[in-house]
């Protein structure tokens, strides 16, 4: 095990929804809602990478993973889960959501904008965490490139679709379909 292995909790929502969240590192708190499709674990490669210079409060959203449910969903109750799971973290933490967790994340701050202290402003919040980031792996093989001149789409050959073939090159119809 490394010093920094991951360890569950477990907060109570204010509907009393049983919320886990898998704590990685030490340092700032990072509390980080996932997005429709995932979980606590699948943000624990990016957890064990900060683990040196942050403590990592990965959510199981409710219903999903090791968290409680309740049958009412909505963006609100899910707000309040994170609220819950900021009261656990600090008032230093810092929040991160991804896809629909970045929703639940945004609803959040509408109702409890996050108090600053003079000596911190929003900027050096993002600072911080950009410049403790390290360089990830990427998971999608390379493709080689299709051309070296830019795409009429302006994108050129960087994001591994290949050109779009100019009108010179499209054969005009024939037959009845033909447009005059």
């Amino acid at each position: 095990m490394t010093a920094h292995a991951p360890r569950q909790a477990h907060v109570t929502s204010t509907d009393g929804t049983k919320i886990a969240v898998t704590i990685t590192g030490q340092g700032r708190p990072l509390v980080v809602s996932p997005g429709a499709l995932n979980a606590a674990q699948d943000w624990q490669v990016l957890a064990d990478l900060l683990a040196p210079r942050f403590a990592t409060y990965a959510i199981d959203r409710r219903g999903r993973g090791a968290s409680g449910d309740n049958g009412e969903h909505t963006i609100q109750r899910e707000a309040d889960d994170i609220a819950a799971v900021l009261g656990l973290a600090g008032p230093d933490a810092i929040l991160l959501g991804h896809s629909y967790g970045g929703l639940v994340t945004l609803a959040h701050a509408l109702h409890q904008p996050p108090r600053l202290s003079s000596s911190t402003s929003p900027r050096s919040r993002w600072a911080a965490l950009s410049a403790a980031t390290p360089s990830l792996p990427s998971r999608r093989p390379s493709r080689p490139a299709t051309s070296t001149e830019p795409s009429p789409s302006g994108c050129g050959t960087s994001c591994g679709f290949p050109r779009k073939p100019s009108r010179s090159s499209v054969r005009p119809r024939s037959g009845p379909s033909a447009r005059p």
